[in-house]
């Protein structure tokens, strides 16, 4: 969460410069429009990347809270 970009997503949703911003403003976009979520699928193979981009997403979604 102290990198610059990931900051800056965090105070200015109107310009995002990452997926972790992409990604949480859109599911946010989607449930307040009374829309179903998308799914985030990591493709390559890193052994637990799905896990690692949940807990990423996640620690966003909830500094945005705070």
């Amino acid at each position: 969460m102290n990198n610059v970009d990931i900051q800056h997503d965090i105070s200015n949703s109107d310009k995002l410069r990452t997926v972790f911003g992409f990604i949480v403003h859109g599911l946010d976009a989607r449930r307040r429009a009374n829309r179903k979520p998308f799914t985030v699928m990591s493709c390559d193979n890193v052994q637990q990347n799905g896990e690692v981009t949940k807990k990423c997403i996640l620690q966003f979604a909830k500094s945005l809270n705070n």
